[in-house]
């Protein structure tokens, strides 16, 4: 014998759009050692002097990728490797983010960071601004293999031979060409 079952309650639809601005700005806040920090993802303008102020630090990361050996903590080494320069691209992201006090505060607290809290700080940077330095590692790394790519097929052989020089070539009698048809 059947039995009526109640139809299961549906699940609300997400908002369309929901998740939109946070792909667009992937900005992260977090407290942290008594402050309220906003870690902003460089936006276009102020983003071109980064890519300048970074790009040895981009130079880096393309050989560690090169390398072969990308792990989380051989990029980490890297950043350590990088850590003044690496300080200064934080502070453009946290000072991109309009936060006061001024940038040399956020210059003395960060100095002033613990090690766990330091290391929170500078895995939400990479989290939120990373992307930002890998795509320029990567780019040049593709950029680099597409030009060995039409440098090699370039060096390769031509379509057709070479011509000989005018005033060089032998002339072929009707007897020669008669004799190398048969």
């Amino acid at each position: 014998m059947a039995k009526k079952v109640a139809k299961p309650k549906e699940a609300p639809a997400p908002e369309s759009g929901a998740g939109d601005l946070a792909i667009l700005h992937p900005d992260i806040t977090l407290p942290l050692a008594g402050r309220t920090v906003t870690v902003q993802e460089y936006r276009f303008v102020p983003g071109m002097s980064v890519r300048l102020k970074g790009k040895p630090f981009v130079d880096a990361l393309r050989g560690q990728i090169e390398s072969g050996s990308a792990l989380t903590e051989d990029i980490l080494d890297v950043l350590a490797a990088h850590a003044e320069l690496v300080r200064e691209l934080i502070l453009d992201a946290i000072a991109g983010a309009g936060q006061e006090p001024a940038r040399a505060g956020w210059a003395e607290w960060i100095e002033g960071l613990g090690g766990a809290d330091g290391e929170q700080l500078l895995l939400v940077w990479w989290s939120v601004c990373g992307p930002f330095f890998l795509q320029q590692a990567v780019r040049r790394i593709g950029q680099q293999i597409q030009l060995r790519a039409d440098l090699a097929r370039l060096a390769g052989a031509t379509s057709t031979p070479a011509s000989p020089l005018p005033g060089t070539a032998t002339p072929t009698t009707s007897a020669q060409t008669a004799r190398s048809a048969s």
